[in-house]
């Protein structure tokens, strides 16, 4: 009876069907309160009213499903505490309470859901702390508790929970320090714990995640960028934007053979770009812009075959920029603006014929724009403003077929009126004014 726009309130005559094993009810359109008759179905396995316009108290009266094996009001209009009495049902492996207006605390009576699987808890206005009881479901693979107003850390025994697969807790108020035990579970795939105020170092025994695929970190007050990181030989996503207050890239991040996605910007990282970096021949998204790495661009960036979108800006970064960045024919973003990089613009760069934004502004690039470049037949910006490149401004520029940004301000370039009168023409051509005398 699932997705039949049935709409009205449920029956508290529902209570007298009694040999009722299975109900799912989802994507209607019911609305008002879960009758407290609901509990008569004694028999019931699976009961799924997810999806539909029910609003009020989930009734005490639930927890005498004691056969209940799924359970599902998600999506809803729910408020009002989650009953403890849910903790009755023993034989429960999947509970989804997700997005509704649900308050409180989480029961620490879950503990006793020996079998659950599956508990999801996002987007609900959920508070206090994760109860330590929780830890207490050995067979729990997925936890979700996203988008609450949870507070505290994990509990210091999350350890326990040997099967879990994927432990969401993104966007919540919780604080303090990761327990070591987080080492402990050793069946992880996915670790979330984007926007909250998380704080401290992360353990070391988060090296132990040999089965960790995705790690998402963003927005957060973690001391230092943990070395134990380049242990995780399963990860494919590092997300983990604005999460620290320092430290650097470790030497081994080359042991990710299999990441396809690194956001490590704001993190105020300092020291050199490993070479290692090139054995991230996976790697898709690369952004570190917004730290404080110095020294040159590794060559070794060159062998990164399958590099979408590289972010370097916004660094102390120097020397020039390496030819094997031309072998990155895949990449359609590049950014290196404000850094200390100079040097001649490479003429290799001309290879990248999926590019299609080029930004190098803030540097101090000498010589001319390379004839080669012609060949960037996809490239829609091109932003070499303050830098100090000197010479005839190349005409191929203003016939690229598909540019929409050119901004060549403050270098040396020379242009013909031509190219002058076409200066602001459509917020396309930016190139006047250059540097004056005095400034060079």
């Amino acid at each position: 009876m699932n997705g039949n726009n049935f709409s009205g309130k449920l029956p508290n005559a529902i209570g007298e069907l009694h040999k009722l094993t299975f109900a799912d009810l989802s994507f209607n359109r019911f609305s008002g309160a879960i009758p407290k008759e609901i509990g008569k179905l004694t028999d019931i396995v699976h009961l799924s009213l997810g999806t539909n316009q029910l609003s009020g108290n989930i009734p005490a009266s639930i927890g005498k499903l004691q056969k209940l094996r799924f359970l599902s009001l998600r999506n809803n209009r729910l408020s009002g505490e989650i009953p403890a009495e849910i903790g009755q049902l023993e034989n429960l492996t999947r509970l989804f309470l997700d997005e509704n207006n649900l308050t409180g605390g989480i029961p620490s009576a879950f503990g006793k859901l020996k079998n659950l699987n599956t508990l999801k808890l996002t987007d609900n206005r959920l508070t206090g702390n994760i109860p330590n009881e929780l830890t207490e479901m050995e067979m729990l693979e997925y936890l979700s508790l996203g988008n609450n107003l949870l507070t505290g850390t994990l509990p210091d025994s999350i350890g326990k929970l040997k099967q879990l697969k994927t432990l969401n807790v993104n966007t919540n108020k919780m604080n303090g320090e990761l327990p070591p035990s987080i080492g402990e579970l050793e069946k992880l795939e996915w670790l979330v714990l984007l926007n909250n105020q998380f704080n401290g170092e992360i353990p070391e025994e988060i090296g132990n995640l040999q089965e960790l695929k995705g790690l998402t970190l963003t927005n957060n007050k973690f001391s230092l960028f943990p070395e134990a990181i380049g242990q995780l030989t399963a990860l494919e996503s590092l997300h983990a934007a604005n999460a620290f207050a320092g430290g650097h890239l470790p030497a081994n991040i080359g042991n990710l053979k299999k990441l396809t996605l690194a956001l490590l910007g704001q993190n105020n990282l300092g020291g050199e770009i490993p070479t290692g970096i090139g054995e991230l021949n996976k790697l898709e998204r690369l952004a570190l812009e917004k730290n404080q790495l110095s020294g040159t661009i590794p060559a070794e960036i060159g062998n990164l075959q399958d590099i979408r979108q590289l972010w370097l800006a916004y660094n102390q970064l120097s020397g020039a920029l390496p030819a094997e960045l031309g072998q990155l024919t895949q990449m359609t973003w590049f950014d290196a603006s404000h850094n200390n990089l100079s040097g001649k613009l490479p003429p290799e760069l001309g290879n990248l014929r999926n590019a299609q934004t080029l930004i190098l502004a803030e540097n101090k690039f000498t010589g001319s724009i390379p004839s080669e470049w012609e060949s960037m037949e996809n490239i829609t910006k091109i932003i070499l403003s303050n830098n100090e490149l000197r010479g005839e401004t190349p005409n191929f520029l203003f016939y690229l077929p598909q540019l929409v940004q050119l901004t060549l301000l403050y270098n040396h370039l020379e242009f013909t009126p031509e190219q002058k009168e076409l200066d602001r023409q459509g917020n396309k051509y930016f190139l006047l004014p250059q540097k004056t005398e005095k400034e060079k």
